[in-house]
């Protein structure tokens, strides 16, 4: 990986776990926030056939975006979008 694209990835990891509320008495287990990076794609051919049930032909792109996620012990999902200032509220 191009040390330019770490950066980045690692930009945007640091600023969604600058979001991430601390531990608290909803955090499940110890607490300790779960990463994940989902990777942008490029569709080459075959837009809106795949759901139809015909073929698409996809590329992986080094640009995504990054979860960030710390399990809770009550039903409520919360949702902090780094570019949107106010949390989601699910319960």
């Amino acid at each position: 990986m191009p040390a330019a694209v770490a950066a980045e990835k690692t930009a945007m990891f640091t600023k969604a776990l600058a979001r991430l509320p601390a531990a608290d008495a909803t955090s499940d287990a110890d607490g300790t926030p779960s990463l994940y990076w989902v990777p942008g794609r490029v569709e080459v051919a075959g837009k809106h056939t795949d759901y139809a049930g015909g073929r698409s032909l996809l590329a992986a792109i080094s640009k995504g975006f990054a979860v960030v996620a710390r399990t809770r012990n009550d039903a409520t999902v919360r949702i902090n979008f780094i570019f949107i200032f106010s949390p989601t509220l699910y319960d």
